[in-house]
């Protein structure tokens, strides 16, 4: 698919909140479809989901995606058994209520951190073993499950862990957030190259992106342009990978809402992009 026919969708992280309200700021903008953020899983009961599905579905914005929750205690690759087996719980739960509104995947955290090495091997079992199971689940719901790769101690904060778990767990996708792959242990990040190695390695698996700039230090979710990113190359790689899915932008609202810059602004920055090919 060429870079110019797909389609613009926005995480509800760039806007800083996830209400009902803010679907008809992303009709104004022309940003096709909605990704909810990961919500506060201490009060996952008051986010108003069905109504903001009821929105999206009055002003023909799409409902794609739900980050599912995470923090330092929710993960499903805690040391502490009793809070793995939680955070599967409720992880379901979420994918219960947001299947039925017609989602097509959710996102997920490989862990949370800080992560020690002599512990990482055992972390990455748990990790596979509830990735596993959460993936299977949503298949029986109708949905795909796509794994996250993070930044920092994280489990699958490398292209290689990234694609070992991809290859012990068929049915996985994945969502490649482009601002998170950080120096490691002598490794160097490579965001073009690791689009290449997904395509060659385990197939057709990339399904969302988390589009964001940053210098390569630690994550910063800046408008792309505005870090070091090589969005030329970028792009020629999902064209070239035939990439399905949409430019999903996930910026730190900090860098949007904070100083006055909007959905609009979302889709100037894609139409710029484009102009790089």
């Amino acid at each position: 698919m060429k870079a110019s026919e797909m389609k613009l969708s926005a995480s509800t992280a760039c806007l800083g909140k996830t209400v009902p309200e803010a679907v008809p700021l992303y009709a104004e903008a022309g940003i096709d479809a909605m990704e909810i953020a990961g919500m506060n899983v201490k009060c996952l009961d008051e986010y108003k989901l069905e109504e903001i599905k009821a929105e999206c579905d009055r002003y023909g914005v799409e409902l794609r995606s739900v980050h599912l929750p995470f923090s330092r205690e929710h993960s499903i690759a805690h040391p502490d058994k009793q809070l793995r087996d939680r955070t599967v719980r409720v992880n379901k739960q979420v994918m219960d209520r947001v299947a039925a509104l017609g989602v097509k995947f959710c996102v997920i955290h490989p862990s949370s951190e800080p992560n020690e090495d002599q512990m990482r091997p055992q972390l990455l079992e748990y990790c596979a073993e509830n990735l596993f199971t959460l993936c299977e689940y949503a298949r029986s719901l109708g949905m795909e499950l796509a794994m996250e790769n993070l930044p920092r101690s994280c489990l699958c904060n490398t292209s290689e862990e990234v694609i070992a778990m991809l290859a012990r767990i068929p049915g996985l996708k994945t969502c490649f957030d482009l601002n998170h792959f950080l120096p490691w242990k002598g490794a160097v990040p490579d965001n073009v190259a690791h689009i290449y190695r997904l395509k060659e390695q385990v197939g057709d698996r990339l399904i969302s992106l988390h589009v964001s700039d940053y210098h390569f230090e630690d994550e910063e979710h800046l408008f792309p342009l505005d870090g070091t990113n090589d969005w030329r190359g970028i792009l020629r790689a999902l064209e070239e990978t035939d990439y399905p899915g949409y430019f999903n932008y996930e910026l730190n609202s900090k860098h949007t809402v904070a100083v006055g810059k909007t959905l609009h602004d979302v889709r100037r920055n894609f139409e710029q992009l484009l102009k790089l090919l």
